[in-house]
């Protein structure tokens, strides 16, 4: 909230989410209740009630007193079903002996008032109303005033057709799970991975901040920036634990292959072939050597201690570099730099060949490319010269078959696209940096259409996608989301 109680721009009332793995933590309380009394110096507002837009803007200087709470049951109710809201609120230094509220739904003024009378030290109002029928969480809104005081509460609901859970749990991606207090997005282990175990690395270099990173077994296979390295998980120290033995034990067991071999100096993508013990990495070509490409390495047994280091097999290189890159069985698709989609084969040796590539039009800056097993979805910068409505567009592109990729559609984006991740039921999501995260309904490739755009409070950059959550990488922060919900 802010410092007159208002609901902060980029927080819609939402309750804490919790991380799939934890799947007993897998919970969040539907309905997060605050209600504030606000206290403002408004002596020139005129006795009983003010007008909407006065009382919503209020004032600055206005003074919190303790927080009061509204409550809603049901918790979650099923849609046009009837609802009871109940409000408690300090009764104020005038020990009001009652007050006259207004009812917001979702924004929208309900037309009906209701008056909260003094019981003891509060007071207190109960109001019938109905459920709304659109399915997903609702925002009420209770706003009064009297003198210069004012008041504002907020709750929310969640509105579902699918049947009620139990007493002591809550629906959560789709699923009934026990309700638990408290934020479970948890970062157990950790590790700063520029302290290398080399002496050329102690002598300086370059970047080595992971870019991406993928999980086999206990073993992390990460993006180094300019090595691809190997972390053994469990000798990672846990946060808040003394680290330094710990610290100590992963620069020994930590192993990395520089990139150098490849022709290439950094790399910002890393796709893993789990089955085949190989990883790519691409590089857009942004260092001093001005080359770009994408690499192939084999990893090592990693069920063996010590590690050994991932050995370069092939390298495709060019000067206009390589972005995002998918696996669609034994083929890569990469974005090419500037505007393309390339068609990469991994052959049996592990050495990438060049089949072919597809030009996208409209587009200056290639980023993000995802795969659902039929359709290829890439996004990136709209071109100066094109006709769009966005700061980017996402294509849909028929991977079918061995040629190729066709393009079924387009639709300009909100922002500029950073990373895609497919929900399933027909929708893909684009995290479009500080214009937030972009909804697509993709039942008709041919049209894909936007439904929602959804802000947060950083800059989406990636996005993960699995088991019903969508998880957020927004510039400095992570964010869990129930996308179980179609749209």
């Amino acid at each position: 909230m802010d410092e007159v109680g208002r609901p902060l721009p980029h927080h819609i009332w939402a309750p804490p989410y919790h991380s799939p793995m934890r799947s007993s933590s897998r919970v969040r309380d539907r309905i997060s209740v605050f209600l504030v009394l606000v206290l403002a110096s408004c002596s020139e507002a005129p006795s009983g009630r003010a007008s909407h837009e006065k009382i919503v803007r209020g004032d600055t200087r206005a003074t919190l007193l303790p927080a009061a709470r509204l409550s809603v049951t049901p918790e979650t109710a099923m849609p046009g079903e009837g609802l009871t809201l109940r409000a408690r609120v300090p009764r104020g230094p005038g020990k009001w002996s009652e007050l006259s509220v207004e009812i917001e739904r979702d924004g929208d003024e309900i037309d009906r008032e209701f008056a909260l009378r003094a019981d003891g030290d509060v007071l207190e109002g109960v109001i019938a109303l109905d459920a709304p029928v659109g399915e997903g969480d609702h925002l009420f809104t209770l706003r009064g005033r009297r003198g210069s005081h004012r008041v504002e509460a907020h709750a929310m609901v969640h509105v579902s057709s699918a049947p009620r859970c139990p007493k002591g749990e809550v629906r959560e991606a789709g699923r009934c799970v026990p309700r638990v207090d408290g934020h479970h997005i948890l970062a157990e282990r950790g590790i700063d991975v520029n302290h290398r175990a080399t002496d050329e690395a102690r002598r300086g270099g370059h970047m080595i901040h992971p870019r991406s990173a993928r999980r086999l077994g206990d073993v992390l296979v990460a993006c180094m920036t300019d090595a691809i390295g190997l972390i053994p998980v469990d000798e990672m120290p846990i946060i808040g634990e003394a680290e330094r033995g710990a610290a100590e034990r992963l620069r020994a067991n930590l192993v990395e292959a520089r990139l150098r071999p490849s022709g290439m100096m950094v790399s910002e993508h890393l796709l893993v072939f789990a089955d085949r013990g190989i990883a790519i990495s691409s590089s857009r070509g942004a260092d001093v050597m001005g080359l770009g490409g994408l690499a192939s390495w084999r990893l090592p047994p990693l069920d063996m201690r010590p590690l050994a280091p991932p050995e370069h097999i092939s390298s495709l290189r060019d000067e206009r570099g390589f972005g995002g890159l998918v696996r669609a069985g034994d083929r890569i698709f990469a974005i090419h730099h500037p505007n393309a989609i390339a068609r990469v084969r991994l052959a049996g040796d592990g050495r990438l060949e060049l089949e072919g590539e597809l030009v996208l039009p409209g587009m200056r800056g290639g980023t993000a490319i995802a795969y659902d097993g039929r359709h290829l979805f890439a996004a990136g910068g709209t071109d100066a010269r094109a006709s769009s409505h966005g700061m980017g567009t996402i294509h849909v592109l028929d991977a079918r078959g061995s040629d190729t990729p066709t393009i079924l559609g387009s639709a300009p984006t909100t922002g500029a696209p950073r990373s895609i991740a497919v929900l399933g039921q027909g929708v893909v999501a684009v995290a479009g940096g500080a214009l937030g995260i972009d909804l697509f309904d993709m039942s008709s490739p041919a049209a894909p259409r936007l439904v929602a755009n959804v802000e947060t409070p950083g800059s989406a950059m990636g996005l993960s996608f699995e088991d019903g959550y969508l998880l957020v990488a927004d510039w400095d922060s992570i964010r869990l989301y129930d996308a179980a919900a179609r749209g």
